[in-house]
């Protein structure tokens, strides 16, 4: 069975701003910190920013399961963060990047807080040994 990640990058303040899914959460690490650009992307600014500032890029798995389950993990992690007032940086719906995610509204269906989440046991998806 092929395993996805969900998770998010922040800047060790828990105030996230970026959410994406990966298979691969080292390597896709790596990629995010070294995509530091500032003519680039809104989150690649953001990072070459935080860096600027000396801060640190922190990523955080929020989720892990099959692709198709981790797709849609992945959009209610953008819209729940985004309705908690973090300020994501991901490309939105429209702005030419091939998105499915969600315009917000005045009902989200399912609110989390991040909060919720710190003390989670992440075993979903392990095989036992």
């Amino acid at each position: 069975m092929s395993l996805e990640f969900t998770y998010a990058l922040h800047s060790g303040t828990n105030d996230y701003f970026y959410v994406g899914r990966t298979n691969d959460l080292a390597r896709r690490f790596e990629e995010h910190r070294r995509s530091g650009n500032l003519d680039g992307t809104l989150k690649e600014r953001k990072i070459a920013e935080l860096i600027s500032l000396g801060k640190s890029i922190e990523m955080k798995m929020l989720d892990c399961g099959d692709p198709d389950e981790m797709m849609s993990a992945e959009e209610l992690w953008k819209v729940n963060l985004e309705a908690e007032g973090h300020e994501l940086t991901n490309e939105q719906p429209g702005s030419g990047h091939p998105y499915l995610g969600y315009t917000i509204t005045e009902r989200v269906p399912t609110v989390w807080r991040s909060a919720d989440f710190e003390s989670a046991d992440w075993v979903k998806g392990r095989s036992e040994g």
